[in-house]
């Protein structure tokens, strides 16, 4: 299933299809194909391998303990065990996980694709998105990712167990269970003492918005249902109120995407000059 029929963009696959169109992908592939290849050439210039740096490569089951095992593997290999990420973006970059931001269908918030010459990963982000969205977005597309990998690196078929896994695996890759529990005990909160105020607060420290970590509350049992239900119904009232999903402070900034690009740049600049 490649996309585009030059032999510059052939190498690419999406990772997963069934939700979005052929035409979707290829116009996404259109907008970030220079970027990539220079990107490549940077690297060849500076004999650094394009190949992304994160094994993908595993067996696993498609259900919640899959996800459990597979996001704990890929927060160890990203070096950061438990702990919360301090960015993300960084850190998958000079790994070799190629990211964009870019207008995208609506309806779209992120892509992701395979380089078959290169053996690197693309995630595409539409900029409609929040901060605190598209860093949900990146762990929701690197669990297809391993799906994708689990079977060659092969596109997978977009499906209901399929989409439940990645949103398990987002879960646990950006909110860990021993960070979320510990955070929450040593503040002394009980399940029925929580509010948005405190929600909206401790959502920063794992970078999500307050939905996301409200769910973890409650997936992991640490927030009473009712609470659940009235908390749920004042984040909708507070979206509802801000049409572009703004998310309630305090809020993280704006992705930086492109650092390792600009240092690579930079260095070929240097050589040079020394010439």
């Amino acid at each position: 299933m490649k996309l585009l029929g030059d032999k510059t963009s052939s190498r690419f696959y999406p990772v997963r299809y069934g939700s979005e169109d052929k035409e979707s992908d290829n116009a996404i592939l259109e907008s970030i194909l220079p970027v990539e290849n220079a990107l490549c050439d940077l690297e060849d210039s500076l004999k650094i391998a394009h190949t992304t740096l994160l094994s993908f490569v595993h067996s696993f089951k498609t259900d919640p303990i899959g996800a459990k095992t597979v996001a704990r593997y890929m927060r160890a290999a990203c070096a950061v065990g438990s702990a919360s990420f301090s960015d993300l973006v960084e850190l998958l970059e000079f790994r070799n996980v190629r990211l964009h931001l870019m207008e995208l269908t609506k309806g779209v918030q992120s892509r992701s694709f395979f380089d078959e010459e290169n053996h690197s990963l693309t995630i595409v982000l539409s900029k409609d998105n929040t901060p605190e969205r598209s860093i949900y977005r990146i762990a929701y597309e690197l669990a297809w990712m391993a799906i994708s990998g689990s079977m060659g690196f092969k596109p997978v078929r977009d499906g209901a167990q399929r989409h439940r896994f990645a949103r398990e695996f987002a879960a646990e890759f950006l909110m860990p269970e021993e960070s979320v529990r510990f955070t929450v005990s040593q503040l002394g909160i009980g399940p029925g003492d929580w509010t948005l105020d405190m929600i909206v607060w401790l959502k920063s420290k794992f970078n999500v918005s307050a939905e996301s970590f409200a769910l973890r509350l409650e997936a992991l049992k640490l927030i009473s249902e009712r609470l659940r239900q009235n908390i749920r119904e004042e984040l909708r009232a507070y979206y509802k109120a801000h049409p572009k999903a703004m998310e309630p402070k305090p809020r993280i900034t704006a992705l930086k995407i492109g650092l390792r690009e600009k240092l690579l740049k930079m260095e070929v600049a240097r050589r040079e000059m020394k010439r």
